[in-house]
């Protein structure tokens, strides 16, 4: 499994993610999909995520998302680079 650089925005699955446990420590927060057919366990890696490395869950969205999570999340992540340039 390769590293990621500094700096970097990584999608992953949560068990990719895992096996890497070295990037943890790049981690600024979580952005989770999930189907609310699930009831309780919706977008649960997630949480599960956000949790364990202690970072905030950013964004749920429900399955492929919509437009408006699209725009949602890029924002975000606008907002999330910004603050780890300055």
């Amino acid at each position: 499994m390769t590293a990621v650089a500094e700096g970097a925005i990584l999608a992953a699955n949560s068990d990719l993610f895992n096996k890497a446990p070295q990037n943890r420590k790049f981690l600024r927060g979580v952005i989770a999909s999930g189907n609310s057919n699930f009831g309780a366990t919706y977008a649960i890696a997630g949480n599960i995520i956000s949790a364990k490395c202690q970072v905030p869950l950013l964004y749920r969205f429900e399955l492929l998302g919509t437009e408006r999570d699209l725009q949602k999340v890029r924002q975000g992540l606008q907002q999330v680079w910004q603050q780890q340039m300055q």
